[in-house]
């Protein structure tokens, strides 16, 4: 068996990805995805990533420099749509790399919940599931061409993430503030499903009016108390932060519907926001501020921070 490679023919089960690396290991498919994509590779920063890492954060987040166009485009929409259908792991917890996990009316129905109605609370017309929510309903639509105006981008009609991700990846600016754009969209898809919650079970849900107003203020927060933006760790604070926030809000969704009769009211007012952004800077005090960032700046010319 001189010269025969065993390990070249042998596919990894990934588990939580820690132990895997994304482009050097057979894990997906039939050969490693440095061999699948190339281009991808040849841009890549950091040649031994691993799984876990890479999931976390777009494809193109480690890259050196912006995809062109051409065969570089082509393989990133290719490298996106493989890892769709990734899922990742661990004795503790599961979770996908699909971002369609949110308890929209469509997914409760399907998980077998029984409900008056599919249709979105917000506007009234069509099954609520995550891409409606989030990018087909008019007031998302209204919300993110309103931070498309703020950030002085052309806005497009997305339907789903994968049509933003392919957006997102063809702007032509600069790392950092590429990372400060991902965070505010972020912060305005959040924003949206706290919108959606409070309309569905507080008495006296917020106006829709100070929406825009409260996404430019807590994006502001966050990234004014970033990690350094050459720490690939930044993506995971970001993310936590928002997943902290979802969680809280499902929590606080779940006392409402299991509240005796006498404590209803007081579950339906309850105000989570304070101790999610105490327990989020909890973390993020402890890391180094970021000082070129100011106010006036924010809300004018963000794209320049």
């Amino acid at each position: 068996m001189k010269g025969f490679d065993f390990l070249s023919h042998c596919n990894k089960r990934i588990g939580d990805g820690n132990n895997t690396r994304f482009w050097l290991d057979i894990w997906k498919g039939d050969r490693t995805l440095r061999d699948a994509f190339p281009r991808m590779f040849a841009l890549e920063s950091d040649k031994k990533i691993s799984v876990a890492e890479k999931m976390v954060m777009p494809v193109d987040y480690s890259f050196r420099r912006p995809v062109r166009g051409g065969i570089e485009q082509q393989q990133l929409i290719d490298l996106a749509s493989t890892m769709d259908s990734v899922s990742l792991s661990s004795s503790h917890d599961r979770w996908r790399a699909r971002r369609d996990c949110l308890p929209t009316r469509v997914n409760l129905i399907r998980r077998g919940v029984t409900l008056e109605s599919s249709i979105c609370p917000l506007c009234l017309s069509c099954e609520e599931d995550v891409h409606h929510v989030l990018f087909q309903c008019d007031l998302a639509r209204a919300v993110l061409r309103r931070v498309c105006r703020w950030w002085n981008l052309d806005w497009q009609l997305w339907s789903s993430f994968s049509d933003w991700y392919l957006w997102f990846s063809s702007i032509r600016i600069s790392f950092k503030v590429k990372s400060l754009l991902e965070g505010v969209f972020c912060v305005a898809w959040w924003s949206i499903w706290v919108l959606r919650n409070r309309t569905i079970f507080d008495d006296n849900p917020p106006t829709r009016s100070v929406l825009f107003d409260d996404i430019v203020s807590f994006s502001f927060n966050w990234c004014h108390n970033r990690l350094p933006f050459n720490n690939k760790s930044v993506v995971k604070a970001l993310f936590g932060v928002c997943y902290v926030l979802l969680w809280s809000n499902w929590k606080w969704r779940n006392k409402i519907l299991h509240a005796n009769p006498d404590e209803l009211q007081k579950a339906k007012h309850e105000d989570i926001f304070p101790s999610v952004h105490m327990l989020s800077l909890f973390w993020l005090k402890k890391r180094s501020a970021c000082s070129s960032l100011n106010w006036d700046n924010w809300v004018s010319k963000p794209y320049i921070a």
